[in-house]
């Protein structure tokens, strides 16, 4: 009888392709202009504000900020 793979590596394989696929066809210009950048104090805020719908693109948490 054949083992399969554990789920967390496989899902960590289709991740890593996914990831991969994502870098070759991303414009990171397009990505930069819907990304926000907030800091660690914004960040309870912003997740109410994510989770009402009224957050478009990205969020990055500088935590050092």
């Amino acid at each position: 009888m054949k083992h399969a793979l554990p789920n967390s590596t496989t899902r960590a394989c289709r991740k890593a392709k996914c990831s991969y696929a994502l870098g070759e066809t991303l414009d990171l210009q397009q990505l930069d202009t819907i990304t926000q950048e907030i800091g660690l104090a914004e960040a309870i805020g912003a997740a109410n504000d994510l989770l009402a719908g009224q957050v478009r693109g990205r969020l990055v948490v500088d935590v050092n900020r």
